[in-house]
């Protein structure tokens, strides 16, 4: 059962455009991002990332590369790491261009997102907030990818940092090393090396954010209502 955020009445029916659920009545400030493979997050390899030395696909990017980050101007690309996204995997997202032609941007269906919307501050209090991306692929920008198999890149900050892709920002790596060990325990050791600290559970807090994140339901509400309006 869940509450309705700020009208105190419990419904167990779907979201709808009226009335966005938060569980249990609280606001969602951050979420785990525990990954099932290496990561819940990645962009492809043709992803278009802004730089000091300008527009740079995410496979040409390298360790120190300064990228542009919404919230701290520009810092230094601390490791890059690259998997393989195969057809067993779960859907991808693809960008679409402005003429709605498809672009070479893909992002994994978690891969947080920014969406600034006057709908967003009415309904959450911030005009800003993050989204996966599948919950976005109802709008005329997204769309979900079912066949493509990209070679992934996921790029790793001092923190957690939203970095301009294209023409949305989007969340970097954020690393859940106990997963990462496991998993994938090279990138592990890469990872320890180029910043020594995450070689300890507790600096995990460098990659947490105060921006609310919403659910993919909730995102697909506030597309529905900007499309609405429009």
């Amino acid at each position: 059962m869940l509450l309705l955020r700020n009208t105190g009445r419990f419904v167990e029916n779907e979201l709808s455009c009226l009335d966005v659920l938060h569980t249990h009545g609280e606001p969602v400030s951050s979420v785990s991002r525990a990954s099932e493979k290496f990561s819940t997050s990645g962009l492809s390899c043709n992803t278009p990332v802004k730089t000091a030395r300008g527009t740079v696909l995410a496979r040409d990017l390298r360790a120190g590369d300064l990228v542009k980050t919404k919230d701290h101007g520009f810092q230094p690309l601390r490791w890059i790491g690259r998997s393989r996204h195969t057809a067993s995997d779960a859907a991808l997202v693809r960008v679409l261009n402005e003429d709605h032609n498809r672009s070479q941007m893909l992002m994994t269906a978690d891969h947080l997102v920014l969406f600034h919307s006057a709908h967003a501050e009415l309904l959450f209090g911030k005009s800003e907030v993050l989204c996966p991306a599948r919950g976005l692929a109802v709008s005329n920008r997204l769309e979900l990818e079912i066949s493509a198999t990209p070679t992934m890149c996921h790029l790793l900050f001092d923190g957690f940092e939203l970095i301009h892709a294209g023409d949305f920002w989007v969340e970097s790596l954020v690393p859940d090393m106990a997963r990462i060990k496991t998993v994938a325990p090279n990138f592990a050791s890469e990872i320890i090396a180029a910043l020594p600290r995450l070689a300890h559970d507790q600096s995990i807090a460098n990659y947490l954010q105060d921006r609310i994140v919403l659910d993919e339901r909730e995102a697909g509400v506030l597309v529905q209502l900007e499309q609405d309006r429009c």
